[in-house]
């Protein structure tokens, strides 16, 4: 389940997730999304985000086909997502995601979490 969603500055965000992700963790994405989207200045601006994956099993089917939708729906805002988690993610959602969204994702190990964030500020600057 989503346990935390923040804003930055210049356009970062984290989402924050321990535990099985249901269809209600993606709706919370949704208006979390549209929110930052309606506040930016004329409307739109391009976002940078961080996942933070603990103890998030694999996802059903059926999550993973609204997460894609939601990446769809909200590609041309994201700049780029760090996703931080264990190798399962890398291995499968994070594959898929990877090659379908259209989004630029980059995988990060628990460990590489430092890393992860100064990518992301990186590329918001």
């Amino acid at each position: 389940m989503i346990t935390e969603l923040k804003k930055y500055e210049n356009g970062i965000f984290e989402v924050n997730a321990n535990g099985e992700m249901h269809l209600e963790d993606l709706m919370k994405l949704r208006d979390f999304m549209d929110e930052m989207i309606s506040s930016s200045k004329g409307g739109y601006h391009k976002f940078f985000g961080c996942l933070n994956l603990k103890n998030v099993p694999l996802p059903s089917l059926e999550f993973l086909q609204k997460d894609l939708g939601l990446a769809e729906k909200y590609k041309s805002y994201i700049g780029a997502m760090a996703v931080i988690g264990d190798a399962k993610w890398e291995k499968a959602w994070f594959a898929i995601m990877k090659n379908f969204a259209g989004v630029k994702i980059k995988f990060f190990s628990e460990e590489a979490r430092s890393k992860a964030k100064k990518w992301i500020n990186d590329l918001a600057k």
